[in-house]
């Protein structure tokens, strides 16, 4: 039995392009349900879909707070949006059957018809919710993932394996100088490792700060060039001290080896070791030869 072709033959083209309306309205609810639903769970995971993901070029706290906060709002706004949507096709579905059942169908093609409708509904549930709980595990796998990477991320530093083998692998000490276990810890770090500044009115900072500042006015106008030192000076003056990310002890040890005149501090050849090194053999391999050239021999 051809439902579309009976309904046209015997009721004419006007019902079946409302049976047509009812079909897609009836999917349209069971995608936006879908929607919703996922929505939802999302939410109840604290998680957030990609397609209401932002990007932030300030890499601050802060500013991942607000953006946190904002992605949330526009998750729960989606969830209202979709919920006003299928409130909306609800009442398209009353007036498409109303419209249907104005052709005073017979029973037997009105039963083909529901049954017809409720096909199409159920096939449109099943495709998008399996969709869509694909979706779900792979964003929370993804959540899962980002979270990993950002927790092993600030716990580096405090997983580093500083003594025994994995020490002795980072720095090498082939000086006569004895380092301390606070020195070798330091020196194990790396020579590229970034101390944080244990004062912000240090002047290599503010100089960096005011050469920078400096290159930038002389392409602005006067007033704009006050505006940017204003603003600059500003920041300086309400910037806070970030946490350190060396022990008191490794501070010290630092400034030991930077007056320490004897040894020479030096990156490995190869591999992220560090060297220390006598001064005065390092300068003996580093000078030039004396010995008189072969060709100048007798």
């Amino acid at each position: 039995m051809n439902l579309f072709k009976d309904l046209r033959e015997n009721y004419g083209r006007n019902a079946v392009r409302d049976l047509r309306s009812l079909e897609n309205t009836e999917r349209k609810i069971s995608r936006f349900r879908c929607h919703r639903v996922y929505s939802l769970r999302a939410k109840h995971s604290g998680l957030i879909p990609t397609s209401l993901k932002l990007k932030c070029p300030i890499n601050t706290k802060r500013a991942r707070d607000i953006v946190n906060k904002a992605e949330k709002a526009l998750l729960n706004e989606r969830i209202r949006v979709v919920t006003n949507k299928i409130k909306t096709l609800e009442d398209e579905k009353i007036r498409a059957n109303a419209n249907l059942n104005a052709h005073n169908i017979n029973k037997d093609l009105s039963r083909e018809i529901s049954r017809h409708v409720e096909n199409s509904r159920e096939s449109e549930f099943q495709h998008v919710r399996a969709r869509q709980t694909r979706k779900l595990k792979e964003l929370a796998v993804k959540q899962e993932k980002s979270t990993t990477n950002n927790v092993n991320k600030n716990n580096s530093d405090a997983k580093l394996d500083l003594s025994g083998t994995q020490l002795k692998r980072w720095v090498k000490n082939l000086s006569k100088y004895k380092l301390s276990d606070a020195q070798n810890s330091v020196l194990a770090r790396g020579l590229g490792y970034a101390v944080s500044p244990d004062n912000l009115n240090q002047s290599s900072i503010v100089d960096d700060h005011i050469v920078a500042c400096e290159k930038a006015c002389w392409k602005l106008t006067k007033p704009e060039a006050a505006q940017l030192r204003a603003e600059i000076v500003g920041t300086l003056k309400s910037a806070k001290v970030p946490p350190s990310n060396i022990s008191k002890d490794e501070r010290t040890a630092i400034k030991q080896l930077q007056k320490e005149e004897s040894i020479m501090v030096l990156r490995a050849d190869k591999g992220r070791a560090t060297v220390v090194m006598d001064k005065s053999a390092s300068q003996e391999k580093c000078a030039p030869s004396l010995a008189t050239p072969r060709h100048m021999k007798n």
